[in-house]
């Protein structure tokens, strides 16, 4: 019996092909079946395919278009052929590391509301160290084994999705083709739906970004990008960037307080940064899940931790502004309003004893009307 199907779509770049499916066959122990669907390659991919044979463990299966359907229409044709209990969308411009499948399947049987799963990767910012390689990495974070990060949506280059959720909300939304925003919008109807998107820790699966996508003229990508972008937005809404400055003399009781709603605001596609007056290195490992921890959460990726001290600098100088900044500290708010020409942001004061307005309003803005299921720490 299969377990997963990997669905890989090709078009072209031999090379990374043939790279992707011998880390695959090496590195995959779990049984398995690779569908590969070829969208009209001309660089001898077609004929390389056709000798292609599995091995014990991986089975390997063939689809070849006459024509290039795009990435979605290709993916949705393998989608419609699986059984198995769990789909893997990969792109052809990846390398896998030992264990990668078996421990993203770990994750996703742990908790029912897991609906997809991405591996750690470069994609999501997190690469070996200087001249360490991927393999020697893996072997690194084995211990975060069954850990996992609440991610806002899990990223196409390496996307498990759970059988049972495939049942509920279909396939790939051709609204989006021929690429972009389509693994975006699947994890948000998959929210919608009751599941949480999230990465396991302890899986590594390094991908060469963009680079099945290279021939591709850089204009047409960035027209088809930006004209997703515009249909994403309008079925739902804009991320809202949101800043939260606590006072310096917060106790624990009001921070968990405080804490525990920023988690519910990130749980709607928010990206929310809090400016605290803490001790320690909000930036390492440890430290970051013992703060999750202590309000009985699990470790969210839109949630960031700065010094308070740098609250005005980093309000006033950051790239990509914040929509909305609220604070405890009514001389903060005060500066904060003066300040308002050179940062744009809403200025809010909040009132913890009420603060539910404040989910209600994010909501409005993001045309969501749901929440994620809450889910404890494990």
């Amino acid at each position: 019996m299969v377990l997963c199907d990997i669905i890989i779509l090709t078009w072209n770049h031999l090379d990374l092909t043939k790279r992707v499916l011998e880390s695959i066959l090496k590195h995959t122990l779990l049984p398995c079946r690779v569908i590969l669907i070829d969208n009209g390659s001309c660089d001898g991919t077609v004929d390389f395919l056709k000798t292609l044979n599995g091995n014990a463990t991986v089975k390997i299966e063939k689809i070849f278009n006459k024509e290039n359907l795009g990435f979605v229409r290709a993916v949705n044709q393998g989608m419609q052929i699986s059984q198995a209990d769990y789909i893997c969308l990969m792109n052809n411009d990846c390398l896998v590391t030992p264990g990668w499948l078996s421990r993203m399947i770990e994750v996703a049987r742990s908790t029912p509301q897991i609906g997809i799963v991405n591996p750690a990767s470069n994609t999501l910012g997190i690469r070996p160290a200087r001249n360490q390689s991927i393999d020697d990495y893996n072997r690194q974070i084995v211990d975060y084994k069954n850990e996992y990060v609440e991610l806002d949506s899990c990223v196409g280059f390496c996307m498990l999705i759970k059988r049972e959720l495939i049942e509920k909300v279909g396939y790939l939304s051709e609204e989006f083709s021929p690429l972009f925003f389509e693994d975006t919008d699947y994890s948000m109807r998959a929210k919608q739906a009751g599941y949480i998107n999230v990465m396991a820790k302890a899986s590594y699966v390094w991908h060469d970004e963009h680079g099945s996508v290279r021939r591709l003229v850089t204009k047409k990508k960035e027209e088809i990008f930006r004209s997703n972008r515009k249909k994403f937005e309008a079925k739902w809404g804009k991320w809202l960037r949101i800043a939260f400055i606590t006072d310096y003399h917060i106790d624990s009781n009001k921070f968990k307080s405080l804490f525990s709603f920023t988690i519910r605001l990130a749980r709607i596609s928010n990206y929310v940064s809090i400016f605290v007056p803490l001790s320690i290195d909000h930036h390492r490992d440890k430290e970051r899940k013992s703060i999750f921890d202590s309000v009985g959460g699990i470790e969210n990726a839109n949630i960031q931790f700065f010094p308070a001290q740098l609250c005005i600098w980093k309000i006033l100088t950051k790239k990509k502004r914040y929509d909305l900044v609220v604070a405890i500290d009514g001389v903060c708010v005060n500066i904060l309003r003066f300040l308002k020409f050179l940062h744009k942001a809403q200025i809010l004061r909040l009132d913890l004893s009420n603060p539910d307005w404040l989910i209600e309003f994010c909501k409005k803005e993001r045309f969501i009307n749901f929440e994620c299921p809450k889910i404890s720490a494990s």
